[in-house]
Protein backbone atom coordinates (compact mmCIF):
# COMPACT_ATOMS: atom_id res chain seq x y z
CA UNK A 1 0.00 0.00 0.00
CA UNK A 2 1.32 3.33 -0.46
CA UNK A 3 -1.72 5.47 -1.35
CA UNK A 4 -5.00 5.41 0.29
CA UNK A 5 -6.97 5.98 -2.99
CA UNK A 6 -10.47 3.49 -3.02
CA UNK A 7 -10.80 2.97 0.42
CA UNK A 8 -13.39 0.65 1.46
CA UNK A 9 -16.78 2.30 1.67
CA UNK A 10 -17.91 0.59 4.73
CA UNK A 11 -14.81 2.39 6.63
CA UNK A 12 -16.03 5.79 6.27
CA UNK A 13 -17.53 6.53 9.70
CA UNK A 14 -14.53 5.08 11.50
CA UNK A 15 -13.24 7.65 13.70
CA UNK A 16 -9.51 6.33 14.65
CA UNK A 17 -6.98 4.85 12.28
CA UNK A 18 -3.95 3.17 12.24
CA UNK A 19 -1.82 3.39 9.60
CA UNK A 20 1.78 3.19 10.65
CA UNK A 21 4.67 1.33 9.06
CA UNK A 22 3.15 0.68 5.36
CA UNK A 23 5.12 2.77 3.30
CA UNK A 24 2.83 5.06 2.11
CA UNK A 25 3.72 7.83 0.41
CA UNK A 26 0.78 9.97 -0.15
CA UNK A 27 -2.13 10.59 2.40
CA UNK A 28 -4.08 12.70 -0.64
CA UNK A 29 -6.77 9.88 -0.64
CA UNK A 30 -7.47 10.28 3.35
CA UNK A 31 -10.09 13.20 2.99
CA UNK A 32 -12.86 10.58 2.36
CA UNK A 33 -12.40 9.88 5.61
CA UNK A 34 -13.74 13.11 7.42
CA UNK A 35 -15.10 11.05 10.37
CA UNK A 36 -11.32 10.81 12.05
CA UNK A 37 -10.41 12.09 15.18
CA UNK A 38 -7.07 9.89 15.63
CA UNK A 39 -4.88 8.95 12.81
CA UNK A 40 -1.40 7.48 12.77
CA UNK A 41 0.83 7.82 10.06
CA UNK A 42 3.81 7.45 11.59
CA UNK A 43 6.50 5.27 10.14
CA UNK A 44 5.74 5.54 6.39
CA UNK A 45 7.53 7.77 3.68
CA UNK A 46 5.30 10.53 3.70
CA UNK A 47 6.60 14.31 2.52
CA UNK A 48 4.13 15.93 2.96
CA UNK A 49 0.46 16.41 4.48
CA UNK A 50 -2.07 16.74 1.71
CA UNK A 51 -4.87 16.05 2.04
CA UNK A 52 -4.64 15.96 6.04
CA UNK A 53 -6.95 19.71 5.79
CA UNK A 54 -9.87 18.00 5.04
CA UNK A 55 -9.98 15.94 8.49
CA UNK A 56 -11.75 18.82 9.95
CA UNK A 57 -12.34 16.77 13.33
CA UNK A 58 -8.81 15.45 14.03
CA UNK A 59 -7.95 15.53 17.67
CA UNK A 60 -4.55 13.36 17.55
CA UNK A 61 -2.03 13.27 14.76
CA UNK A 62 1.03 11.11 14.85
CA UNK A 63 2.99 11.34 11.60
CA UNK A 64 6.42 11.24 13.28
CA UNK A 65 9.45 9.05 11.79
CA UNK A 66 8.66 10.27 8.11
CA UNK A 67 10.42 12.63 5.73
CA UNK A 68 7.71 15.40 5.79
CA UNK A 69 8.87 18.87 4.51
CA UNK A 70 5.43 20.45 3.82
CA UNK A 71 2.66 20.83 6.77
CA UNK A 72 0.35 23.26 4.54
CA UNK A 73 -3.36 22.62 5.06
CA UNK A 74 -2.56 21.17 8.74
CA UNK A 75 -4.47 24.90 9.71
CA UNK A 76 -7.59 23.72 8.76
CA UNK A 77 -7.56 20.79 11.31
CA UNK A 78 -8.23 23.29 14.23
CA UNK A 79 -9.42 20.37 16.99
CA UNK A 80 -6.25 19.28 17.07
CA UNK A 81 -4.46 18.67 20.61
CA UNK A 82 -1.65 16.08 20.47
CA UNK A 83 0.53 16.20 17.22
CA UNK A 84 3.84 14.12 16.78
CA UNK A 85 5.62 15.59 14.16
CA UNK A 86 8.90 13.73 15.41
CA UNK A 87 11.72 12.87 13.14
CA UNK A 88 11.07 14.80 10.15
CA UNK A 89 12.31 16.96 7.86
CA UNK A 90 10.57 20.54 8.46
CA UNK A 91 12.27 23.81 9.03
CA UNK A 92 11.26 27.34 10.65
CA UNK A 93 8.75 28.25 7.76
CA UNK A 94 6.41 25.10 8.70
CA UNK A 95 6.18 26.49 12.73
CA UNK A 96 3.32 29.65 11.41
CA UNK A 97 1.09 26.23 10.13
CA UNK A 98 1.64 24.82 13.94
CA UNK A 99 1.06 28.24 15.98
CA UNK A 100 -2.54 28.44 14.00
CA UNK A 101 -4.01 25.24 16.13
CA UNK A 102 -5.95 26.54 18.30
CA UNK A 103 -6.32 23.87 21.35
CA UNK A 104 -2.65 22.20 20.51
CA UNK A 105 -1.50 21.02 23.99
CA UNK A 106 0.80 18.41 23.45
CA UNK A 107 3.57 18.84 20.19
CA UNK A 108 6.50 16.12 19.90
CA UNK A 109 9.10 17.40 18.05
CA UNK A 110 11.80 15.59 18.54
CA UNK A 111 14.53 15.50 16.00
CA UNK A 112 13.15 18.64 14.56
CA UNK A 113 13.17 22.51 15.42
CA UNK A 114 16.08 21.89 17.73
CA UNK A 115 17.59 25.40 17.96
CA UNK A 116 13.77 26.46 19.20
CA UNK A 117 13.36 27.60 22.39
CA UNK A 118 10.33 26.03 24.51
CA UNK A 119 9.07 29.96 24.92
CA UNK A 120 9.24 30.04 21.52
CA UNK A 121 6.33 27.74 21.26
CA UNK A 122 4.50 28.93 24.63
CA UNK A 123 4.38 32.59 23.26
CA UNK A 124 2.87 31.05 19.72
CA UNK A 125 0.37 28.59 21.56
CA UNK A 126 -0.84 30.12 25.04
CA UNK A 127 -2.82 26.56 24.99
CA UNK A 128 0.62 24.14 25.02
CA UNK A 129 1.09 22.58 28.20
CA UNK A 130 3.22 19.52 27.00
CA UNK A 131 6.29 19.48 23.96
CA UNK A 132 8.21 16.54 23.38
CA UNK A 133 6.48 14.46 25.95
CA UNK A 134 7.46 17.02 29.40
CA UNK A 135 5.10 19.23 30.61
CA UNK A 136 5.89 22.88 30.34
CA UNK A 137 4.27 23.84 33.62
CA UNK A 138 2.03 21.86 36.71
CA UNK A 139 -1.18 23.09 36.56
CA UNK A 140 -4.40 21.18 37.36
CA UNK A 141 -4.77 21.48 33.46
CA UNK A 142 -1.31 20.04 32.83
CA UNK A 143 -2.21 17.17 35.49
CA UNK A 144 -5.32 16.60 34.14
CA UNK A 145 -3.38 16.48 30.39
CA UNK A 146 -1.27 14.09 31.70
CA UNK A 147 -3.66 11.73 31.98
CA UNK A 148 -4.88 12.54 28.69
CA UNK A 149 -1.60 12.36 27.12
CA UNK A 150 -0.49 9.24 28.91
CA UNK A 151 -3.77 7.62 27.16
CA UNK A 152 -2.53 9.43 24.03
CA UNK A 153 1.02 7.32 24.17
CA UNK A 154 -0.72 4.14 25.36
CA UNK A 155 -3.54 4.46 21.85
CA UNK A 156 -0.64 5.11 19.31
CA UNK A 157 1.27 2.67 20.49
CA UNK A 158 -0.98 0.04 19.61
Amino acid sequence: MTSLYGYPYGMLHISTRYLNNNLLTSVSGIAILEKLKVVNLSNNILTSLEGVDSLTNLEILDVSHNMITLISGLEKCTKIKNLNLSFNKLNRDCMPYIFQLPDLACLDIEGVFEDITDSEWTDHIPTLSFLNSKPLKCTETSRSLTDEYDEFVRTIRH
